[in-house]
């Protein structure tokens, strides 16, 4: 996996200001967020394990999302890459 290039970060940036007012966390069950993306468009899951910890950490160390994890619970992450098909509007506007 390349690192992300200031481009990239600029590209992640200017989408998040463009799409944040209908981003809205926690509203589906996970369950139903990775179905649905399976059904619409072509993801492929990575089982690299540092992508892993990756996901843990900004979890576990995020307060937000660590006070929504039950006592005696640890998450299990699970990464997935979703293919570019050379339309970003699509997966916000549909």
């Amino acid at each position: 996996m390349q690192e992300p290039t200031l481009e990239m970060v600029r590209t992640w940036k200017m989408m998040y200001a463009t799409y944040r007012t209908w981003l809205k966390p926690d509203n589906k069950p996970i369950e139903e967020v990775i179905s649905y993306l399976k059904r619409k468009y072509p993801v492929t899951e990575l089982h690299e394990h540092h992508l892993n910890r990756i996901v843990l950490g900004n979890i576990t160390e995020n307060e937000y999302y660590r006070d929504k994890i039950p006592d005696n619970k640890t998450p299990i992450p699970s990464v997935f890459k979703v293919e570019n098909t050379g339309d970003p509007d699509r997966i916000f506007m549909e």
